[in-house]
């Protein structure tokens, strides 16, 4: 059974509200159209770029009676309330579970017929569907061989660093949100390719960054931010960016490795990764 909900979420990818769509019918635009770029030879075709196209997907939310105009105001209400914030579709069809971030294109209130209003909704896709967010935590490189309790999932011994391995199985590059987390000096970031060949780096200038402290490189939303500590405001850090190499983080499709300088022996210097794999 079909089954649909939208997510609130800020820019750590953490969810902050959801509201269950509990009655959806006729639900559109929930495939791919795949958009292609195709040179024509007299015997083989060949296909130079392809894209998967946005289409709107629609549906029609049922509100049923009693109070069914106080439901649908609240959901109206919801939407309002977060609608600066990050809104994610999920669609569950009973055999998994897919999200992709969508604005509310079109909301109508019909009248009462049968017991129930039924709202039409328009949603405007803002990435391609992706399943749930993976996330990996990468602490210093440990010499001494210790293995480190429950809060830190892995163990490191003889300089290896394990964990920071990133799959990409879409054929396009996706977008990763980075926090490093002090103690760090100028943090160097970069993704290395199967062969060992680094192709993207991000590198910090005039940086340290003191236990409690850390900063963000997030290509999902295009910032970089700085944080004092865990309850403080962001500081915009673009500036201290060293600007002859990348701003942010894409892992190439297929399998990718994350390396980063961190301070040797320190289970407080780490690397938090989140990022999505996009689905068709």
């Amino acid at each position: 059974m079909r089954k649909f909900e939208l997510q609130i979420f800020d820019d750590a990818q953490n969810m902050l509200d959801r509201f269950p769509l509990d009655r959806v019918v006729s639900p559109s635009g929930l495939g791919f159209t795949q958009e292609l770029t195709v040179v024509e030879t007299k015997t083989v075709d060949y296909i130079v770029d392809r894209a998967i196209k946005k289409n709107d997907i629609k549906m029609t939310v049922v509100f049923n009676e009693p109070l069914s105009y106080l439901k649908a105001n609240n959901f109206r209400a919801w939407y309002a309330k977060n609608i600066k914030n990050k809104v994610v579709l999920k669609y569950s069809d009973g055999t998994m579970d897919r999200y992709m971030d969508v604005a509310i294109k079109e909301f109508s209130v019909s009248e009462i017929d049968t017991g129930a209003n039924s709202v039409p909704m328009t949603l405007q896709p803002l990435t391609p569907f992706y399943v749930l967010k993976l996330k990996r935590v990468l602490t210093a490189i440990l010499t001494n061989g210790k293995q480190y309790s429950y809060g830190y999932p892995y163990s490191y011994g003889g300089g290896q660093l394990e964990g920071n391995v990133i799959e990409n199985d879409f054929f396009e590059p996706t977008p990763l949100y980075i926090k490093v987390n002090g103690p760090v000096v100028n943090p160097v970031i970069s993704l290395k390719d199967e062969s060992g060949s680094i192709y993207a780096t991000v590198k910090f200038n005039d940086v340290t960054l003191l236990k409690g402290q850390s900063l963000v490189i997030d290509a999902i939303n295009t910032k970089i931010q700085y944080y004092s500590d865990s309850s403080a405001e962001p500081v915009d850090y673009y500036n201290y960016l060293d600007k002859s190499l990348n701003s942010f983080l894409y892992a190439q499709p297929g399998t990718s490795s994350l390396t980063a300088n961190l301070t040797q022996d320190d289970p407080d210097s780490s690397v938090q990764i989140v990022y999505v794999q996009y689905v068709l």
